[in-house]
């Protein structure tokens, strides 16, 4: 019998693939404080109280748990009819992607990126084009570049916002004439919201508010550090929420109802999620403050963000292959940017907290002079 072929839409997804093999649970003991794209998982015992009594039956096969999707709609600003909730962005996106292009249909997606954003196009026979984002714009693009990628006919445009991995952020002002040029052309745009509450003014907003063709995902696992409970949604038109149902019916049907009445929960404990990111996000500032002095000392480029949990920056002669694997001998996992699409560069993360970022630099410092 001959091996097993994935089809097309199933390839091995590099970064995924690499990520797990180095998983945190692995023998290796490896640390992951440079290399952890979301805040560290919350502390358990901050979910004590909401745990209590979760009820086993329901009615959540139309889109999800009616608890979860009102509290979204609520602190976002929405229509329920606008809500679809999925076990984390990850699903999000598939279903998104799914309900909005199909063969032939043409898709651009932003470049370097997330790599499950241009795999989930291409596996589903879509005409997938690059917009590529360049390090000397700060690596976001112009209106008139953008007009000019577009062009006159698109099925849909994929961003990230905050973008990973770069950690660079589009306003409000600037993705709405993004999807202006988008709906021009007949098209959706697509935003992966999953890091945009890192920023404050930007928290409890989302992009869906500010035009119909506008279809954002997101989740509480990178920010808030509950990724465990794939606490993901697809917000956008009622016509997209019901083609996103129909994709769904082909893959779960509906959620896992206790993990849907939980994310309820603490969407509605005062403070609770604010413990979970927010209050342990102040590290951020201080993390960028040493990776700053970090970089200006050894040489490497970077952009830094006010805000943001990954960042993608180049050392001054080696390649991103090169940094991970002397990394890799000093115990730290760092990820190669070639997973993003940029070989010379690596993403480094600020979730860890300052005294450890500190040393792990100062261990990377070591291995790398």
């Amino acid at each position: 019998m001959e091996k097993v072929k994935l089809p097309r839409a199933f390839q091995v997804l590099e970064y995924i693939d690499w990520i797990k093999r180095r998983a945190p649970f692995s023998k290796d003991a490896m640390e992951w404080g440079l290399a952890l794209s979301g805040m560290p998982d919350a502390d358990t015992s901050l979910f004590k109280e909401v745990l209590q009594d979760l009820p086993i039956y329901g009615d959540n096969d139309h889109g999800g748990w009616p608890p979860w999707n009102a509290i979204l709609a609520e602190k976002y600003g929405l229509q329920y009819e606008q809500v679809f909730t999925s076990l984390g962005t990850q699903q999000a996106n598939f279903l998104a992607i799914a309900a909005l292009a199909g063969p032939g249909d043409r898709v651009i997606v932003e470049y370097p990126t997330y790599d499950p954003l241009t795999a989930l196009p291409r596996g589903f026979a879509c005409q997938v084009e690059l917009l590529h984002l360049r390090r000397e714009n700060e690596w976001k693009i112009s209106l008139e570049e953008f007009k000019q990628a577009v062009g006159k006919h698109v099925r849909l445009v994929v961003l990230s916002n905050l973008h990973n991995p770069t950690g660079v952020h589009y306003t409000d002002e600037e993705i709405l004439e993004f999807a202006k040029v988008v709906g021009d052309a007949n098209g959706h745009l697509l935003v992966d919201e999953v890091y945009r509450d890192v920023v404050p003014e930007l928290r409890g907003k989302t992009a869906a508010r500010l035009a119909e063709n506008i279809v954002v995902t997101s989740s509480l696992t990178k920010v808030y550090g509950i990724g465990p409970l794939r606490a993901g949604w697809i917000f956008g038109s009622p016509d997209v929420i019901t083609a996103a149902g129909q994709v769904n019916d082909r893959i779960p049907g509906r959620g896992i109802m206790i993990q849907e009445e939980l994310c309820s929960r603490i969407m509605r404990s005062p403070g609770l999620l604010e413990k979970c990111g927010p209050d342990r996000h102040n590290r951020i500032p201080e993390n960028r403050k040493v990776f700053k002095e970090f970089a200006e000392r050894n040489g490497w480029d970077v952009v830094l963000p006010e805000w943001s949990l990954t960042i993608f920056p180049k050392h001054p002669t080696l390649d991103g292959d090169a940094v991970s694997e002397r990394a890799m001998h000093a115990g730290i996992v760092v990820t190669p940017g070639r997973f993003f699409g940029d070989k010379n560069r690596v993403r480094i993360s600020f979730t860890t907290d300052p005294v450890n970022f500190r040393r792990l630099l100062g261990k990377l410092e070591e291995v790398l002079n």
